[in-house]
């Protein structure tokens, strides 16, 4: 009777989260009544028990001798599983890797086989073995459903990519856009895909997935994030020559980081302003334009490493409208604030 006393009072434990004394008393039901038609589910308690609370090498070794002394237990694979996540908990990520191997080859689970499958992989694109991860992962694709198979994919896009196979990794990413779930963190993982391949030189790939990121319902325009994804975006087509596609996409820009006091927002609306104004100034020869963003930038960062870019080219865009005296005024007040500056000594040649 005082057994299963005991066991109710570590069940209650067990409700309230109160692991520490759940695991105190699950080690004196074992300690005082070894043998008990209950020990193999005791044990198999505590060790859950001790991951939770992060003490992976007592739960080590609560499992490792559960699967030593209990093989023909029901929960064998639950226990070997929760061996490999200790393995991972004490950083012993090789030894997680064949644990769950074992279940792998040994499980006739379809679910067991496909976690197996996962976890694997998981652990080789965290060591950096791609090639071990991809061959995983694509045998993991033949074990999951739509909401699973898409992470998967992404994650096997993610090794095509490092890997350099960029045809497969475009196959892939075009699938995955198929099936894409209807939410914003799903889209996010696109995108980070597509800023893999922009870092590695396919850019116009890049920009079509940003491009069809862009028109999903589900992705949310005001995370700040979209900013620096448009940023790329303008940036691609400017490099391209494509200056009206350019200004449409800066202009987004400047249009959505007025909602924000992000100091990196802040960063990225001054340098796309200035930027504008180049186009403006110099492709569109629309000294106007030019004139009104040189001046917004100059109102909004009066106090900015490109100040004195800024004030020389507003008494460059009077000049150009002849408004001479105007320029006159830019360029004095450049050569008072900035007199070292290459921009001042060329200004005073001018004046």
């Amino acid at each position: 009777m005082r057994l299963e006393t005991e066991k109710e009072i570590a069940r209650v434990y067990l409700l309230q989260k109160n692991y520490p004394e759940a695991a105190k008393l699950y080690e004196e039901i074992l300690r005082d009544y070894p043998y008990s038609k209950d020990e193999e589910k005791i044990y198999f308690n505590l060790g859950e028990l001790y991951l939770k609370m992060g003490e992976y090498h007592k739960a080590a070794d609560i499992f490792k001798m559960f699967v030593h002394s209990f093989p023909l237990s029901p929960l064998i694979f639950s226990a070997y599983f929760n061996l490999g996540e200790s393995y991972i908990g004490e950083g012993y990520l090789f030894k997680a890797a064949d644990t769950f191997d074992y279940i792998l080859k040994n499980s006739s689970s379809k679910d067991d086989v496909k976690k197996a499958l996962l976890k694997i992989s998981d652990i080789y694109m965290r060591t950096g073995l791609w090639k071990k991860a991809t061959i995983f992962l694509k045998k993991a694709l033949y074990y999951v459903d739509e909401k699973t198979g898409f992470q998967i994919k992404v994650n096997l896009a993610k090794s095509y990519i490092v890997q350099r196979n960029f045809s497969s990794a475009e196959k892939i990413t075009s699938e995955i856009f198929k099936n894409i779930p209807d939410d914003h963190s799903s889209i996010w993982q696109i995108i980070d895909l597509a800023d893999m391949f922009y870092s590695l030189g396919k850019r116009e790939l890049a920009f079509d997935i940003y491009q069809k990121a862009g028109k999903l319902k589900s992705l949310n325009k005001k995370d700040k994030r979209w900013l620096f994804v448009l940023f790329k975006m303008g940036n691609l087509q400017k490099s391209k020559g494509k200056i009206n596609l350019t200004i449409k996409i800066y202009q987004q820009i400047l249009g959505l980081s007025k909602k924000y006091s992000d100091p990196e927002v802040s960063k990225l609306r001054e340098k796309v302003l200035l930027l504008l104004a180049d186009i403006y100034y110099r492709s569109k020869k629309n000294y106007k334009r030019a004139l009104s963003l040189y001046l917004k930038a100059l109102e909004e960062y009066p106090e900015s490493e490109d100040t004195a870019w800024c004030i020389y080219q507003i008494g460059n865009c009077y000049r150009k409208k002849g408004l001479l005296k105007l320029a006159e005024k830019y360029y004095k007040k450049l050569e008072d604030k900035f007199p070292d500056t290459l921009w001042t000594k060329i200004s005073g040649v001018i004046l």
